[in-house]
């Protein structure tokens, strides 16, 4: 009876038409009491009316998508209430990624934008963005799409480097006594670390991509990064 709602399984076994087909059914155990049967399917349909679970692996209510922790979503993976959109952590959104309300576009912060990306309300447009401070001529869609920030997110992170034993400091020595037999020790290296030797890895060009940003000023990308560029 798979695929069949609890409710529909009762009916089946008060009609006896499905007696020993349900994963429940066990023969020493079987059901006898009419009454109870009946009563039992009335309250179990009732619920499901109520909660109108039409989706799958919802945790909210009177959802039709699926795999959502809000209520009465038509789309999925909302956490917020009445989207139509997917991925939804704001309200009433019929587009994507919304963590505002009411949004019509995709990946708004704001309420009431027919636009996407907009932190502000009722906007119809794109907005340009601050760069390094200042206003650009780069919508946040340039930005998502630019080479720029394809290269930034290659920075690695948790990177560890091997520090010889005639680099350490007295302090990791003391910290790391096993250097004595291992000639150095692995040192975890921080995000300071790990983007200057992304950057320096870089080839003049690449380099050139991330100077080449609207408004770039090293002194801000230092501040942020820690990464020198000179």
């Amino acid at each position: 009876m798979e695929g069949k709602k609890l409710s529909e399984e009762l009916r089946d076994c008060l009609d006896a038409r499905g007696c020993g087909k349900c994963s429940s059914y066990q023969s020493e155990s079987r059901l006898t009491c009419h009454n109870l049967l009946q009563k039992a399917c009335e309250v179990v349909k009732k619920y499901e009316e109520i909660y109108e679970i039409t989706g799958n692996r919802n945790t909210g209510n009177r959802n039709t998508g699926d795999r959502n922790t809000g209520n009465r979503n038509a789309g999925d993976r909302n956490t917020g209430d009445g989207n139509a959109g997917d991925r939804n952590t704001g309200d009433w959104n019929a587009g994507d990624r919304n963590t505002g309300d009411r949004n019509t576009g995709n990946c708004n912060t704001g309420d009431w934008n027919a636009a996407s990306f907009s932190s502000g309300v009722f906007n119809t447009e794109e907005a340009n963005i601050l760069m390094f401070n200042k206003p650009s001529e780069w919508s946040y869609r340039d930005w998502m799409r630019s080479e720029a920030r394809r290269l930034l997110n290659l920075i690695p992170k948790n990177s560890v480097k091997f520090v010889l034993s005639s680099d350490m400091t007295d302090e990791e020595k003391a910290e790391h006594p096993t250097h004595e037999t291992t000639g150095g020790y692995l040192k975890a290296l921080d995000e300071a670390e790990c983007g200057q030797i992304w950057w320096d890895g870089l080839t003049d060009r690449k380099k050139g991509v991330i100077r080449d940003m609207p408004n770039y000023d090293k002194a801000v990308f230092e501040r942020i990064t820690g990464i020198k560029t000179e």
